[in-house]
């Protein structure tokens, strides 16, 4: 398994670090540190390039691999969310860390997106991700 997020301690909670290296894992080829076809948005993607260190409950991502859509909507149920509604292009759920219950979305986009990097991690950059997602 990948750990990008637990090797950099990037969110103040071990569990989303956890959680979200569970996910990327279930997508990244062999020899990638990071999925090239999977990228964190939303407001903790802001935080992360705007350095704000915010504590953060909501996590989006993307993906531009539709295989890689479904292999993740197929294995959540592995990981014990809740809430979860699965739609053609947007994957909803819930997973709880500790007393927190962490908000997740996970978004198909037929495009490839443009990415940068906050250490390992692919992002989606500011200029690039909707004002609904902050």
């Amino acid at each position: 398994m990948i750990q990008p997020f637990l090797t950099t301690a990037i969110f103040d909670n071990y569990g989303a670090n956890n959680f979200c290296d569970h996910l990327v894992s279930l997508i990244a080829q062999e020899g990638e540190s990071f999925p090239s076809d999977f990228a964190l948005s939303g407001r903790a993607a802001y935080e992360l390039q705007r350095f704000t260190n915010e504590p953060c409950q909501n996590f989006v991502f993307v993906t531009w691999n539709f295989e890689h859509y479904i292999k993740i909507a197929n294995e959540l149920v592995k990981f014990n969310v809740k809430e979860l509604i699965k739609y053609k292009e947007l994957l909803k759920f819930k997973y709880k860390s500790g007393s927190r219950d962490l908000c997740f979305e996970i978004y198909f986009e037929e495009k490839e997106q443009p990415i940068t990097y906050y250490k390992d991690i692919a992002l989606i950059p500011l200029s690039s991700i909707p004002n609904t997602l902050l």
